[in-house]
C-alpha cells in the first residue's frame, strides 16, 4: 500500500490595516478643565461606516493634552432597543451612531468608551491617571440635529454637579449627605 504524504501550506492574510482618522471634533473653547468642541459631522458619518479597529489621532483632553485612541467598534443594532417618551413608544432614528471601546495608543492601563453621533456624543477617556467625560451640547444653531461636544475633567464634572445640586437644593452639598454615582464599565 502506498503512503501519501499530504503537505498543507497555511496561508495567513496580513492583519487588516487599521483605519486612521483625525478625532471627529476640534476645540473651539478651552477653559481650565473643560473643552468645548465642534464636531465634524462628515467624519462622524465616516466612522458610522467603519467596522473593526480605527485609530483616531489628536483627541484633545482637558488640561491641554492630546492623545491618539485605538478603538474597536462595538456591534450594536440601535433598532433592537426602544425609545419611550412619557411611557409611550416613539420612533427613533439613531442616525450615524457608532459605539467604540479601546485605549490610548501605546499606553497600557488606559480605557476609552465613546458613543459618537451627530445628534450628541458621550463617553469617557481614562488616561491611566485622570478621567475625562465626553458629553453632548447643542450645535451652533441651538439644536441637536448637528450637536457639538464638551469634554470635562473629572474635577470639573464634580464641581458642575455640586453647583447644580446646590442650585436645586440650596446647602445640600454643605451637609455632605449626597452621593454622586458614576458607573464605568471596564
Amino acid at each position: 500500500m502506498a503512503t501519501r504524504i499530504l503537505s498543507v501550506l497555511l496561508l495567513t492574510a496580513p492583519l487588516a490595516a487599521q483605519t486612521q482618522l483625525p478625532f471627529p471634533a476640534v476645540v473651539t473653547l478651552q477653559a481650565a478643565d473643560t473643552l468645548e468642541l465642534e464636531q465634524d459631522h462628515a467624519l462622524l458619518d465616516a466612522l458610522a461606516e467603519e467596522h473593526g479597529v480605527v485609530v483616531l489621532h489628536g483627541a484633545p483632553l482637558p488640561g491641554g493634552g492630546v492623545v491618539d485612541l485605538e478603538l474597536t467598534r462595538i456591534a450594536f443594532d440601535p433598532t433592537s432597543v426602544g425609545v419611550h417618551v412619557d411611557g409611550r413608544p416613539r420612533a427613533h432614528d439613531a442616525g450615524n451612531l457608532s459605539l467604540w471601546k479601546g485605549e490610548l495608543v501605546g499606553v497600557s492601563g488606559t480605557r476609552v468608551f465613546l458613543a459618537l453621533s451627530s445628534r450628541g456624543s458621550y463617553g469617557w477617556v481614562f488616561d491611566g491617571v485622570d478621567l475625562a467625560h465626553v458629553t453632548a451640547r447643542p450645535g451652533a444653531d441651538g439644536g441637536w440635529a448637528r450637536a457639538d461636544m464638551r469634554v470635562y475633567s473629572n474635577a470639573a464634572l464634580v464641581a458642575v454637579t455640586t453647583n447644580q445640586l446646590d442650585a436645586m437644593w440650596p446647602g445640600i452639598t454643605a451637609t455632605g449627605k449626597f452621593v454622586v454615582v458614576v458607573v464605568v464599565e471596564h
